[in-house]
């Protein structure tokens, strides 16, 4: 136990749900999960390798903590060693975590325990939790953030996405909001929308999770009350410490709020009078109990206690206030008599910040009292500073992404005719090659530069960068001589490979409209897929056909081949950034990229693309875009 207060694991040994071994395996794993501060310092680059070896070879002399070594050489400052201490403590998994990764109970047992838990330890008479929904939150997301808002004593519902739990939404009063929009994006925007016409969801505060959102769906997000948009990768202890800071901001939003206390009714009274007149808002207790009463109602920016009162004496009072969380952060000015002076100490040490000596004069209390009210309103800005900061570098982080995706695809994108030139070039230098066939091969050689040249020319546009489809301008593209064009790069480049190869055109002579560059992507990434993983002695089928959909004309242009084929468990997946086939070999190795791209484009241009594929009986690829 610490202190009165009961540890979720002790509770889960009492109700016989845990063995004591159990807990202490649990506790080890956390133990051992710590990263040592040394590491931490160098991947945060606080410091070098160098300086590591220097403060381990100084503890094995001094037997100091790290930390200290490193602040007495000068290696970091002690706000730096603070910094990494709380990541340190931020990165040790969760005690739940633990249970749930170990099998020790399942996530939905973890979380109901979890709720009676907290129940039990709020069973005494206080205002009701805040309650936070979370819709359409993934399962892993979903976890972590229901366990940890809990932990803070939060109320949490987690709803899916659909009319009636929308509907259901205002009646349950929540004070925050988490909704991942990466899915049905228009419909949830639109419910929130009208949900924020009606009278008692207008307050509600609003994040949503999502990677991407254009200007127009930004301003849909605003509109339907979406105050924050984090990526959809996030962090969950970012949200929830965001979510947190601002609802915590919300309990202590009244300017002005003290509690006074002391068994004096003149005393009280004096007090009252003087702060009223400044219109500061007050809360009177007669004695310790009764303040702790109202503290669990209201939450103050500051109290002023009498030191000597029957029953709990000032000093208990200011101790059990500090040793609260919630009530920490509360400063607390001691009310002494000049009789009484020795017993200050006490208090000050109990945590209180500053005295007052009766009989005092009604300046000299409100000048200590607005002294204390601005340094808490300075400090809760500066908690409320350091939340906002983490959502700022989930966003950087989420920039930096970006970059990354966009010069990973700028590599993978030229890759394809980098390997159609080097076929060819390699048909050249063999001898017995024809003066006809020599001339057809430099000019695929040039149309191959050609388009690595446009390439570059594109992605030479920093702007490029917020988007992996970019802004393109559409034309009239003839996709039957398109067609035509990659079956002949690539069934040489299959015959290469001792592939066979065979194309359909149905409809050679197809226009769309689109863009050329966009569309080669696709045929250029689908063809060199089915090359990649088709076996010596396989086959490649590449066929285009015109269909209607819907009485539209869509172009169908299917690839397929007897390759390896996809798992079920892999089909999720492939469509998504940095996802590998396969197991990565030498010859199936790349970026990941890909099939991301394919979407993306013919998703750009209207269309869409699917898979027909198992294990070790090939794939086949379906695009249809809008004729």
């Amino acid at each position: 136990m610490k202190g009165n207060k009961m540890l979720f694991g002790e509770y889960l040994l009492a109700l016989g749900k845990l063995k004591p071994k159990d807990v202490a395996r649990v506790c080890n794993i956390q133990e051992k999960s710590v990263l040592p501060i040394g590491k931490l310092a160098v991947d945060n680059k606080f410091m070098t390798l160098a300086d590591v070896l220097t403060i381990c070879s100084h503890q094995k002399k001094s037997g100091a903590l790290f930390g200290e070594v490193a602040i007495n050489l000068n290696i970091l400052k002690p706000r730096q060693v603070d910094a990494l201490l709380e990541l340190q403590g931020e990165l040790r998994p969760l005690f739940g975590e633990i249970l749930v990764k170990d099998g020790l109970m399942s996530e939905a047992e973890f979380l109901e325990h979890l709720r009676s838990f907290k129940a039990n330890e709020l069973s005494a008479p206080r205002t009701a939790s805040p309650i936070v929904a979370l819709v359409d939150v993934d399962k892993q997301n979903l976890f972590r953030m229901q366990s940890e808002l809990m932990e803070l004593g939060f109320n949490v519902v987690a709803q899916t996405f659909g009319a009636d739990s929308m509907a259901s939404l205002p009646s349950m009063n929540p004070a925050f909001v988490v909704i991942d929009i990466s899915r049905e994006r228009q419909e949830k925007l639109s419910a929130l929308a009208r949900l924020r016409a009606t009278e008692n969801f207008g307050p509600v505060r609003l994040l949503a999770m999502s990677d991407k959102l254009d200007a127009g769906e930004r301003e849909a997000a605003t509109a339907a009350g979406i105050g924050e948009i984090v990526p959809s990768g996030s962090n969950p202890r970012n949200i929830v410490a965001y979510i947190h800071g601002l609802l915590s901001g919300t309990t202590s939003a009244h300017t002005g709020k003290i509690l006074l206390v002391d068994d004096s009714q003149t005393a009280l009274r004096l007090m009252f009078h003087c702060l009223e007149r400044e219109n500061y808002e007050t809360y009177l207790a007669k004695s310790g109990e009764e303040a702790l009463r109202i503290l669990k109602q209201n939450i103050p920016d500051l109290v002023l206690t009498d030191i000597y009162m029957p029953g709990m004496s000032g000093v208990e009072l200011t101790e059990l206030i500090k040793k609260n969380p919630e009530t920490h952060s509360v400063p607390v000015v001691a009310v002494t008599t000049a009789k009484s002076i020795s017993k200050l100490k006490e208090a000050l040490f109990a945590g209180a910040v500053d005295y007052i000596v009766k009989p005092f004069q009604p300046d000299e209390l409100l000048a200590r009292v607005r002294s204390h009210i601005k340094t808490k309103r300075l400090m809760d800005e500066m908690e409320k500073s350091k939340k906002e900061l983490l959502i700022t570098n989930e966003k950087l982080a989420e920039a930096n992404n970006k970059k990354i995706e966009f010069l990973a695809m700028v590599v993978h994108d030229l890759r394809a005719p980098l390997t159609s030139i080097q076929t060819y070039s390699e048909l050249l230098g063999m001898s017995g090659t024809s003066m006809e066939d020599q001339k057809e091969f430099v000019g695929i050689i040039k149309t191959e530069v050609t388009r690595m040249s446009g390439l570059i020319k594109n992605y030479l546009d920093v702007s490029r960068i917020e988007s992996a489809t970019g802004i393109h301008s559409k034309t009239e593209v003839n996709i039957g001589e398109m067609a035509s064009y990659f079956a002949k790069i690539f069934s040489t480049i299959a015959k290469k490979k001792s592939l066979q190869f065979a194309s359909d055109f149905k409809d050679p002579d197809m226009v769309v409209t689109g863009n050329k560059e966009k569309l080669e992507q696709v045929f250029s990434n689908l063809l060199d897929n089915a090359v990649k993983y088709t076996p010596v002695g396989g086959k490649i089928s590449f066929e285009l056909s015109s269909t209607k959909i819907k009485n539209k004309k869509m172009a169908k242009i299917i690839v397929s081949d007897t390759g390896v084929g996809i798992s079920p468990d892999a089909k999720q997946y492939i469509f998504k950034k940095f996802h590998f086939l396969h197991d990565g070999s030498a010859e199936s190795s790349g970026l990941g990229l890909g099939l991301s791209i394919c979407r993306e484009i013919v998703e750009w241009h209207g269309g869409t693309i699917d898979v027909i594929s198992e294990p070790g009986e090939g794939a086949t690829f379906q695009v249809l875009i809008p004729a």
